[in-house]
């Protein structure tokens, strides 16, 4: 049997600490090295800010981040960002951050070329870390379920192979308790569900670990606010 100190070496290791606050606490220290996660919730949760946190921290650890947007561009990612004091164009020129729009008419090209546009950015740059910001727009060109799930396996499975670390954002519709289930969710190493939830006249803000392979991951809603980022509060109960 491995002894407990090997365990903690195999842990630390093996995981990518996000560097959100108090969320690393939920999942034993990390993200598991090279997997890939699902990051989804209604409009306005905070699903691109936890997502940028993660490359913003990553940065600082001298891991390269690559963020993919396949809505908004670039520019406007950045303006929306600096509400929290990341100075983003300075982690560019510096080499450890950047990010690339692919406009919703050239995202089907990509995927039938194997995804070579990111691949050559991610080598140019040596990416650790990528977020897709969404995956939800795939609905849109992909109406057939089956051909859409095809293609989000086919991302997946070629993100798992690049030495990097993964979320995928997407759209999730309904609140919560009645949100619905997203048939991509099996495909995903992970889920990190944000919530805006309605209490009376008051809403507050949720996140927690759906799924999580590998890992003995908290099973609680945790609230959380917003600082300097997402800071997540896990030994807290929301309302």
């Amino acid at each position: 049997m491995e002894s407990d100190e090997i365990k903690a070496k195999r842990s630390v290791t093996s995981r990518i600490p996000t560097g959100i606050p108090g969320f690393d606490e939920m999942v034993e220290g990390g993200f598991e090295r090279n997997s890939v996660v699902l990051v989804a919730g209604g409009c306005g949760t905070g699903k691109s800010t936890f997502c940028m946190q993660f490359l913003y921290e990553g940065a600082k650890r001298g891991e390269h981040g690559l963020y993919i947007s396949l809505e908004e561009r670039p520019e406007k990612i950045k303006r929306y960002m600096m509400r929290y004091g990341w100075d983003l164009n300075e982690l560019e020129y510096n080499g450890e951050l950047k990010i690339i729009r692919i406009p919703p008419e050239d995202i089907l090209h990509v995927i039938k070329e194997q995804f070579s546009v990111i691949e050559d950015v991610m080598r140019e740059m040596n990416a650790k870390r990528v977020v897709i910001d969404s995956i939800s727009t795939l609905h849109l060109l992909i109406p057939d379920s089956g051909e859409r799930r095809k293609s989000v396996f086919k991302l997946c499975e070629w993100l798992e192979e690049r030495d990097c670390t993964s979320l995928i954002i997407e759209e999730s519709h309904g609140g919560f308790g009645d949100e619905t289930t997203s048939p991509i969710e099996f495909l995903m190493d992970g889920v990190v569900k944000i919530y805006n939830i309605r209490k009376d006249a008051m809403r507050e803000r949720a996140i927690e670990v759906l799924k999580m392979r590998g890992t003995d991951h908290m099973t609680k809603l945790a609230p959380f606010k917003f600082e300097r980022g997402i800071k997540v509060f896990p030994k807290e109960r929301i309302f």
